[in-house]
């Protein structure tokens, strides 16, 4: 019993007590005098205080039964995803098993049928977990809100937990999985540097508008060290930055002026365009990607002239060089 408890973090299911001799009066005696508490008709958690996370986790896989794994945003979190911490314990078991969820006011428990529920397993963890790469495509997947599905893609990356590669194997793994095509395409974004999701809204602002592609997170080396350019377009001398609030701060902001003289001394021109006006006001910022383009040289396509033009007379904004 100790050994158990300790492996579990002091949560078992009634037929493990059952296996070692701890019958149903045990159990409802312990619970009535508030040593033991049971959560729901499965789990019994051996003290009556507050549950840790890695508690509600355990909750969540004996609840759900043999050849369960963690899953979704739990498997992320235990991966160590951060910033996307959810409520709801998510767990995995085969398929054609029927569970039910668990609603407690102490846990919530979601149990996702899968035809590989113990495939792709994080080696070595307890409890039972997939993999962060499956855990985060899965995760992504099931966002309702696309932008959801985008920001968590490129926070796994960002924070520097898994490759595009890694999230890439996942998905062609994966041919009927929803959102494949932003999924695929979030991917490839994050893969050429757009990391925070400003910029995964700005990459598709300009891929819908029929701009050029730019060089992301363009590594520069200067005497006073190394720079990353959020969007390069290398081939007319333009670097586009998008800021987020970070970058009103003092500090932030006197960083990027020495950064900004830096390459306008180079022939280079700046635009910075606000992480508020790609979300926010996303023809906004094209046009000024455009204007800065044509005024070095480019020159758009009919149709992409045109849709510039329409851009401007919606935005009453007045188009130079177009």
């Amino acid at each position: 019993m100790h050994s158990l408890a300790l492996e579990q973090d002091l949560v078992v299911s009634r037929a493990q007590l059952r296996a070692i001799g701890f019958g149903y009066k045990v159990v409802r005696a312990r619970t009535a005098q508030g040593v033991w508490r049971e959560l729901g008709p499965r789990i019994v958690v051996l003290h009556s205080g507050e549950l840790t996370r890695r508690q509600r986790a355990w909750v969540g896989l004996l609840h759900a039964g043999p050849d369960a794994a963690l899953a979704l945003a739990t498997a992320a979190e235990a991966g160590g995803l951060r910033g996307y911490l959810e409520w709801t314990v998510h767990v995995a078991v085969p398929h054609g098993r029927e569970v039910a969820a668990l609603d407690h006011p102490m846990v919530s428990v979601r149990v996702h049928q899968t035809r590989h529920a113990s495939s792709e397993l994080a080696p070595g963890r307890t409890p039972a977990s997939h993999n962060l790469p499956r855990a985060v495509v899965e995760m992504a997947s099931a966002a309702r809100a696309d932008s959801r599905t985008r920001a968590v893609l490129a926070a796994a990356v960002q924070q520097r937990l898994l490759r595009p590669t890694d999230l890439s194997r996942v998905v062609e793994a994966a041919p009927t999985l929803p959102k494949r095509l932003l999924i695929r395409e979030t991917i490839g974004d994050v893969a050429g540097g757009a990391h925070s999701l400003p910029e995964l809204d700005y990459a598709r602002a300009l891929r819908r508008a029929g701009l050029p592609e730019p060089t992301r997170q363009r590594k520069v080396r200067r005497p006073n060290g190394v720079w990353y350019l959020d969007n390069d377009f290398d081939d007319w001398l333009v670097t586009v930055e998008v800021n987020g609030m970070q970058h009103h701060d003092l500090l932030a902001s006197e960083a990027d002026d020495v950064r900004r003289g830096g390459l306008q001394r180079r022939g280079r021109l700046v635009v910075d365009i606000s992480s508020y006006a790609v979300r926010h006001r996303e023809r906004i910022a094209v046009l000024r990607t455009a204007e800065a383009l044509m005024s070095r040289g480019w020159v758009p396509p009919r149709a992409v002239q045109a849709r510039l033009l329409r851009y401007a007379e919606q935005e009453d904004w007045p188009l130079e060089a177009a």
